[in-house]
């Protein structure tokens, strides 16, 4: 480390008061002389522009590199985790080298993107009546706000919100910043327990299985042919064991009901044995 020094010395007059002569000596450390000789000079070529670039034939390359940012599914099949599990390869380079450039997926938000989403597409099972009183709020809503813009709104899906066959979703206007809130487009069935209820389209979807020889997987199955996001295996298993338990209690107070209605007719009629109940079989 180098630094400079500077001494001054005055002469006064004793009559006058007056400074006579002035004496300044300026005290320069070592290494200062080679310091000024490594400064930039007028005309100079930095190293990274005069440094000419050859591709592995040995020709020259100075056209600049340009590499696509990859979308998620892309970046997916081209990498793989390590064994460490916390870092990332290129697929099948493990023991090779690969002069391969991957950049990670970009996220690209709403705000930014002009474009519907790409992963709203298919077909909804929606209650009717929900999607009436939805869009009369989002007008009623988007009027009373957004007045000033004097446009024709023009509506997208925004976000979406998933409960097996069941839908929530909010819209969004392209034209201006409105958003909406997240409408229920599905019928809650009543639990009578302290946890989000479920759709009750799923109760239905269920109890219809009940009477056809078609299991969970292939209703997953044919909802898929249709197009129609189907529920989580688990979820729809679930829902199966649920209605399957209730369609037993129901038919079980039903056909306790029909024995009762019997047992009091056959004491209407003068049977011996009401309570006897004749059952003919047709066997072959």
């Amino acid at each position: 480390m180098s630094r400079q020094v500077v001494s001054t010395t005055l002469i006064f007059d004793s009559q006058h008061n007056l400074p006579l002569t002035t004496t300044t000596t300026i005290t320069t450390m070592k290494g200062d002389a080679k310091r000024r000789k490594n400064h930039f000079q007028p005309g100079n070529i930095p190293r990274i522009r005069a440094r000419h670039l050859e591709d592995q034939a040995g020709h020259p390359n100075d056209q600049a590199v340009f590499t696509r940012r990859l979308t998620t599914e892309e970046f997916r099949l081209v990498t793989k985790p390590c064994h460490d599990g916390r870092s990332l390869i290129a697929s099948d380079t493990e023991d090779r080298p690969c002069p391969a450039r991957i950049l990670r997926q970009s996220t690209v938000s709403h705000e930014d993107s002009d474009s519907e989403p790409d992963n709203i597409e298919g077909n909804r099972i929606i209650d009717v009546l929900l999607m009436v009183k939805m869009w009369n709020s989002v007008f009623r809503l988007h009027a009373e706000k957004h007045y000033e813009t004097g446009k024709i709104p023009e509506f997208e899906l925004d976000t979406e919100w998933k409960r097996a066959l069941g839908w929530s979703c909010s819209v969004r206007c392209a034209k201006c910043s409105y958003r909406s809130p997240l409408h229920r487009l599905y019928r809650e069935a009543d639990t009578n327990k302290p946890r989000p209820k479920p759709a009750l389209v799923n109760r239905y979807l269920s109890s219809a299985l009940c009477g056809q020889s078609v299991s969970t997987k292939g209703a997953r199955l044919l909802l898929g042919h249709l197009n129609i996001p189907a529920g989580a295996k688990s979820g729809m298993q679930q829902q199966a064991n649920l209605v399957s338990k209730e369609t037993t209690a129901l038919n079980k107070i039903d056909m306790a009901e029909k024995t009762r209605q019997l047992v009091e007719v056959n004491h209407l009629r003068g049977d011996v044995n009401p309570s006897t109940i004749g059952i003919a079989l047709d066997g072959r």
